[in-house]
């Protein structure tokens, strides 16, 4: 008797009628999600081809004889961007933004610009005065004694060449020369302390002032929560790359939670309904 017969005897029954012998069966192996998923909707998904449904796609990768599927969505958003390059193109043609941002003197003149009076009257002279020096700072409105200089004074003895104005004199400044820097065009002083006591005063009323008006604070606010701000920046963009990550892992158990919460909210409303 060979190997092979000796083998086969142990699987025979012993006797007529009797059991057969007990064979070990493995535990089935433990399957993923992805494979319970792929075995629940086999049958929906059979015989799909992401080539036959993407005409598109050859292989899983883009070919050449695809088309546009949305032909005036892509009309409309070429007819707004053209128009939107136009006014762009048309208002920096015509406009000059620098003058809208320009400061404007006692004297109505628009620093650094030619400005039209009233009567139609053009002066020229101005445009290369474009900085505004404040002679009076402890006026209750500092601003209006400003006047178009050449160039902001950076020391307190250095020469302020003023705007001659026709039929006006060189202004004085109240409580003395002050040094500055440009700012947006505004002559601002370099160091408080370099002020008299006058002016010293005067300045941290009008900076009071400024912060204290609705654009001042609003501005102030912004600069003292910068970081709060720049640090939900960056946390905006880890949330929504982490929401689009459970949404993808945990879909089916998202809809499941949305269908049950809805049918509990109609069954309360109901209920609330009904008492």
């Amino acid at each position: 008797m060979t190997k092979h017969d000796k083998l086969a005897q142990l699987y025979d029954r012993l006797y007529e009628g009797g059991d057969e012998p007990e064979v070990a069966v493995d535990a089935p192996a433990k399957l993923s999600k992805a494979d319970r998923k792929k075995n629940k909707y086999a049958d929906d998904t059979a015989g799909f081809s992401a080539k036959e449904a993407s005409p598109g796609l050859a292989d899983g990768i883009p070919v050449q004889n695809r088309k546009m599927t949305d032909v005036c969505c892509l009309l409309f958003f070429i007819l707004a961007l053209v128009a939107w390059i136009g006014v762009t193109v048309v208002g920096f043609k015509n406009g000059n933004v620098q003058k809208l941002l320009a400061p404007i003197d006692q004297n109505s003149l628009i620093c650094g610009h030619n400005t039209t009076n009233s009567a139609g009257q053009t002066q020229t002279e101005a445009i290369g005065f474009k900085y505004l020096y404040i002679t009076d700072l402890m006026s209750t409105d500092p601003f209006s004694s400003g006047w178009c200089v050449k160039e902001c004074p950076a020391t307190k003895t250095a020469a302020i060449d003023y705007y001659t104005y026709p039929g006006k004199s060189a202004p004085t400044v109240e409580g003395g020369q002050y040094a500055t820097k440009n700012f947006f065009g505004y002559c601002f002083p370099t160091d408080v302390s370099d002020l008299s006591l006058p002016q010293q005063a005067a300045f941290r009323a009008l900076k009071a002032q400024l912060l204290n008006n609705p654009a001042g604070s609003l501005i102030q606010n912004m600069v003292k929560a910068s970081t709060s701000i720049y640090i939900g920046m960056a946390m905006s963009v880890f949330w929504c790359i982490a929401f689009i990550y459970v949404l993808s892992a945990f879909a089916e158990e998202i809809s499941w939670g949305i269908i049950v919460l809805t049918q509990i909210g109609l069954f309360v409303g109901a209920g609330l309904s009904f008492w």
